[in-house]
C-alpha cells in the first residue's frame, strides 16, 4: 500500500529532492516497508518552492530515530507523540527548499502538529556546516545536539575499482587490496539480487539484527523485493564457493550519489573480509561502473573508514518540544548530550 501523504505532493518532491534517499519512491518505500506501523505526513508551499515530509512511528522500530535515548532522558519526560522530519535507513532530513518558502512551510508544520496533539518535532540529520536548513530551524528555536558523522568517498572521474584504488594514498590502498585478496582466496563471489533470494534474505536480516542486540527486524519480509524494484536501488548478494548465501547489501543511487544502506549475514563466523568487500569494495566498483560521483557509507566504524581514506561530514540532530516547560528542561539535557557526543566522536577519531 502506497503512502497517500507522499503521493499527494510527489511532483513537488521530485522537483526539489537532491538526494536518492528523499525521492517520493524512496519515501513511499520507507512508509510502507518498515517492521512497524508508520504514518506519513506532508506539507508543501503553494508555489512548490518548499515542502516537508514527516514520519510518525506508532511502534518502536529498531534503528529509527530515538530522541530520548540520544538525550539520555526518560521517554515520558518529552511525551510520546513526535513527528520525525527525516528518513530512516540512512538519516537525512526531509525539509525541501529553503529561505522564506521553507520557513513558511515549517510554520505550517508546527501549527498543524500542535493542533493535532503532537509533543514535538525532531530533525535527525542536519550537516554541522549547513547554511540552508539550520537558519530556518534557528528561527523557530529548535535545539541542536551534535550527533556523529556520515562518511563518503568520491569515486569519479574513475570508472573502475582499480582506478579508484590507485588514486587513494598508500595506506587506504593497501587496506583495500588486502581486503580483496582475503575475500578472493575464499572462492566467494558477489552477484545481483535474484527472486530466489527472498527465501533467505528476511531470515538473514532478522538474525543479523538479533546478533546486534535489537529486539526485532527493521524491515518487513516483503521489503527486499519491494526495494529491489525501486529505481536506482540495488541488492547485491555474496555467495560462497559451495553456493551458499553469505550476506547481502542494499544501496540506492541516482546519477551522482549512492548510499550503502544495510547489510546482513548469517550468524556465526564471517568469511574472509566479507564486511569490507560486500559493504565497501563492491559498492565502490558499482559506483565507478555507473558513473556515480559520491558514495556515502553512513556513520559508525570510524577507524575502519579512516584507514580506508573516507571523509567524515559531521552532523547534528535538532528538535522542538511544543510544551515550553519541557523545551526549557530539554535545553540543559541538550547541552550535556552535545558535550558527550562530541567527546565520544573525538575519541573515536583518534587513530
Amino acid at each position: 500500500m502506497s503512502s497517500t501523504a507522499v503521493n499527494r505532493i510527489a511532483p513537488v518532491l521530485r522537483a526539489l529532492s537532491t538526494d536518492p534517499m528523499t525521492t517520493p519512491a524512496m519515501l513511499d518505500f520507507l512508509a510502507t516497508e518498515l517492521a512497524g506501523r508508520v504514518i506519513t505526513h506532508s506539507w508543501a508551499e503553494d508555489t512548490g518552492k518548499a515542502a516537508v515530509v514527516g514520519f510518525q512511528y506508532l511502534d518502536r522500530i529498531p534503528l529509527t530515530f530515538n530522541l530520548p535515548n540520544l538525550l539520555g532522558i526518560d521517554r515520558s519526560s518529552l511525551g510520546q507523540r513526535w513527528i520525525i522530519l527525516g528518513t530512516p535507513l540512512r538519516f537525512r532530513h526531509t525539509l525541501y527548499g529553503g529561505g522564506a518558502a521553507l520557513e513558511g512551510v515549517l510554520a505550517k508544520v508546527i501549527g498543524s502538529c500542535r493542533n493535532a496533539g503532537f509533543d514535538g518535532i525532531a530533525v535527525p540529520w542536519v550537516d554541522v556546516d549547513d547554511e540552508i536548513v539550520s537558519p530556518v530551524l534557528d528561527k523557530f528555536d529548535f535545539l541542536s545536539v551534535f550527533y556523529d558523522a556520515d562518511w563518503y568517498l568520491d569515486v569519479s572521474p574513475e570508472n573502475t575499482i582499480d582506478g579508484v584504488l590507485q588514486r587513494l594514498s598508500r595506506t587506504p590502498r593497501r587496506q583495500f587490496v588486502n581486503d580483496r585478496n582475503h575475500f578472493e582466496r575464499t572462492g566467494s563471489t558477489i552477484r545481483d539480487w535474484e527472486q530466489a533470494d527472498r527465501a533467505f534474505a528476511p531470515h538473514m536480516h532478522a538474525a543479523f539484527m538479533a546478533d546486534h542486540g535489537h529486539n526485532g527486524p527493521e524491515l518487513e519480509e516483503t521489503a527486499f523485493d519491494a526495494f529491489a524494484d525501486l529505481q536506482g536501488a540495488s541488492i547485491r548478494v555474496a555467495i560462497t564457493q559451495d553456493g551458499r548465501p553469505a550476506g547481502f547489501v542494499m544501496s540506492v543511487s541516482d546519477e551522482s550519489t549512492m548510499h550503502v544502506l544495510r547489510w546482513g549475514r548469517p550468524s556465526g563466523p564471517e568469511i574472509g573480509r566479507l564486511y569490507a568487500n560486500l559493504g565497501y569494495l563492491d559498492p565502490i566498483a558499482e559506483a565507478a561502473r555507473t558513473g556515480v560521483h559520491r558514495l556515502w557509507f553512513g556513520k559508525s566504524a570510524h577507524r575502519f573508514k579512516q584507514l580506508r581514506g573516507f571523509t567524515p561530514v559531521p552532523a547534528k540532530f535538532c528538535f522542538l518540544a511544543f510544551d515550553e516547560v519541557q523545551h526549557e528542561q530539554a535545553r540543559s539535557h541538550a547541552v550535556a548530550a552535545d558535550r558527550r557526543a562530541r567527546q565520544r566522536y573525538d575519541e573515536l577519531m583518534e587513530l
